[in-house]
């Protein structure tokens, strides 16, 4: 993303693990609300498998549960850590500079990813 111009296209084969961990972090790296991460993700088992919050909240919430919160903690290993109000920024750009991004790198990412006013 930071050596080509997009527009860029993320997949694996339903969207929700591989890809959507990395749109999860993308957006975390971006500032984006917990509940506007959590309907994007969602957006994956409403297109196979029918499930919303309104349709069936009891599957819909252990998704949230057993998924998507597991992924997010993939990042933000402390649990003490409010996810549906804390500031995830921070968390995204440790993760990506463990796992071995350059500063100089993500400072690339960000502005690749964020809109410029």
């Amino acid at each position: 993303m930071i050596r080509y111009e997009g527009p860029y296209l993320l997949h694996c084969s339903l969207g929700k693990d591989r890809s959507g961990f990395v749109s999860l972090l993308l957006e975390m790296l971006a500032g984006a609300a917990y509940q506007e991460m959590l309907e994007d993700y969602m957006r994956t088992y409403e297109s196979f498998y029918r499930i919303t919050e309104k349709s069936d909240p009891e599957k819909y919430k252990t998704i949230e549960d057993n998924n998507f919160i597991q992924l997010i903690r993939c990042i933000v290993t402390d649990e003490s850590i409010d996810l549906k109000n804390a500031d995830l920024v921070p968390y995204a750009r440790a993760y990506l500079l463990s796992g071995g991004m350059s500063a100089f790198d993500l400072s690339l990412l960000e502005s690749t990813i964020l809109i410029q006013d």
